[in-house]
């Protein structure tokens, strides 16, 4: 019996042996998991001492990001979080883009990733399906679409501060023309409604179109011959496409010989270049994306908390404590936090708070030292 470098055959069992960059990926993980729990456990005895973000400190590196259809973030049998972990982290990767997460049951702790925001849109009824995107926590996010029609999923987000708007789409093979028509026709209104300068747009997702076939001409890749299966489907998602001058990037099959899985793109500036490769973990190949997406306008450096409130004496019996709530209470709340990442929201409710303390709150007298004459 003949045996593969990726599989050991025995009757009636097939053992699936990781890959090279599997493996080079779990020990990097591994070992990131480990610190973080070091650091983690050292947090509480450290008072004031901000808990490090894994996204730091790498922003001067070529970002990127990562897609997949990964047929389940955790099944019985295996836990995917930990590949995408790594993935994420050894990529730079400014969001991961995955459909097909059956996340419907899956608590919130068990799909985590440090570093990470995730943005699902799950099926309420049906099983199965599903999208998810995980966005560098330091970016803020707006959503613009979270829709299922218990067939096609459709999330949308807007990253403010690098004015770039991500639609993932997951359309499974049986969907009729109504039910994708009737999603591609909800992004349409969104897009249609957004605000000048007109955003970067990427559009991805897994659109199950093996009759789509794209070809590269005058070294772009545009439609092939198409044939008559899914003809519906594919005029809308032209139509769509050209409406919005979004242009298709991947060239090579990402599952068996089809192009499945699909990126498109109105300013293909921001697309350098692409690498698909196999993992045993999907049947769909891994796409990750090589970009010029700019993320290092970071956020202004946040003030100092130490020493704000220590300056006011809260023993004071004047204070009116009545009208402090009263004017905290009445603080646009909703508005002062909109657009902030959790971490810049603490520093504009603490200064927020301050404002009002300082109204109403007296100083400290400083105390006077006394010299010892000897």
């Amino acid at each position: 019996m003949e045996l593969d470098a990726r599989s050991t055959c025995i009757p009636e069992l097939q053992i699936q042996l990781p890959t090279e960059r599997e493996l080079q990926l779990r020990q990097t993980t591994a070992l990131q998991q480990s610190v973080l729990v070091r650091t983690n456990s050292l947090c509480p005895r450290i008072m004031g001492l901000p808990k490090k973000s894994p996204i730091q400190n790498i922003t001067n590196r070529v970002t990127s990001f990562i897609f997949a259809n990964i047929q389940g973030l955790k099944t019985r049998t295996n836990n995917k979080v930990q590949f995408i972990n790594g993935l994420l982290t050894e990529s730079n990767a400014v969001f991961g883009a995955f459909t097909e997460t059956h996340a419907g049951e899956l608590l919130d702790s068990e799909i985590w990733i440090p570093g990470y925001n995730l943005y699902m849109c799950d099926r309420k009824i049906r099983s199965h399906g599903g999208v998810g995107l995980y966005i560098r926590e330091d970016l803020v996010c707006s959503e613009l679409l979270n829709v299922t029609n218990e067939v096609v999923e459709v999330l949308g987000l807007k990253i403010e501060k690098i004015n770039l708007v991500i639609i993932l789409i997951y359309k499974p093979p049986d969907a009729t023309a109504e039910e994708f028509t009737e999603q591609i026709n909800k992004i349409e209104n969104s897009l249609d409604n957004l605000e000048n300068p007109i955003p970067d747009i990427i559009f991805l997702g897994d659109f199950k179109l093996p009759s789509l076939r794209w070809k590269i001409a005058n070294n772009n890749i545009i439609p092939g011959n198409l044939s008559r299966p899914n003809q519906p489907q594919i005029r809308e998602l032209l139509r769509f496409c050209d409406k919005f001058s979004l242009n298709q990037q991947i060239s090579e099959p990402t599952r068996n010989n089809n192009i499945l899985d699909l990126v498109f793109t109105n300013n293909e500036d921001i697309i350098r270049d692409n690498t698909i490769s196999d993992t045993t973990y999907s049947d769909h190949k891994l796409i990750e994306v090589q970009t010029t997406i700019n993320t290092q306008n970071r956020p202004k450096t946040l003030i100092k908390r130490e020493g704000l409130f220590s300056k006011l004496n809260f023993n004071n019996k004047r204070i009116d404590w009545e009208i402090i709530n009263r004017e905290l209470t009445n603080i646009p709340w909703e508005t002062v936090l909109s657009n902030t990442s959790p971490t810049e929201g603490i520093e504009k409710l603490t200064l927020e708070a301050y404002q009002v303390c300082l109204k109403h709150v007296p100083l400290r007298k400083a105390r006077k030292r006394t010299q010892t004459t000897l």
